[in-house]
């Protein structure tokens, strides 16, 4: 069964057993529509049903059933939260899952190949595609129709305009 993370434990939250967890999803409130969910952590999957939910500046509180104590809730510290496929929200137009990009192949406006989508990063202004150069260094483009001019998820291609100061090292 393939997981996708949609969030990420980070702490224990007051002492019946509730984690407070970092979203990792664009769409947080799903949180309160998701029975069971998955806590991975290295080669460790353990299948957890949801009790309740509530949110707490930008973060979830999760109290799990059968958790309720706050030793039991401090094992499950830095395990991310995973839901299957088929668990996923349906996008709109123009909306991708990172899982998705991850892989790309990416091509300036000439059709030039430049590298591959290998990670994708969240800011407060707009999400950063990180691309892998085939000599290994990378470019950071900022993930707007400005600059990520066609995305073709079906064939894992991305044609962006690339500018001076994308290059990082």
């Amino acid at each position: 069964m393939e997981l996708f993370s949609i969030g990420k434990i980070v702490s224990t939250f007051a002492n019946k057993g509730e984690v407070k967890v970092l979203p990792l999803t664009d769409f947080p409130k799903r949180f309160k529509n998701t029975k069971y969910v998955y806590c991975l952590k290295k080669d460790i999957k353990l299948k957890f049903y949801i009790e309740s939910v509530r949110f707490h500046k930008n973060f979830i509180i999760v109290k799990f059933k059968n958790i309720n104590s706050i030793s039991e809730a401090e094992k499950l510290k830095s395990f991310i939260i995973a839901v299957p496929k088929e668990d996923l929200f349906p996008l709109q137009n123009d909306e991708y899952y990172w899982h998705d990009l991850i892989g790309s192949k990416v091509f300036d406006i000439h059709n030039n190949f430049i590298g591959t989508v290998e990670e994708i990063e969240r800011v407060p202004a707009n999400d950063i595609l990180i691309i892998k150069k085939e000599d290994n260094s990378k470019l950071q483009i900022p993930f707007v129709d400005e600059f990520c001019l066609n995305i073709d998820v079906k064939n894992k291609k991305i044609i962006v305009k690339i500018i001076p100061g994308f290059e990082y090292d």
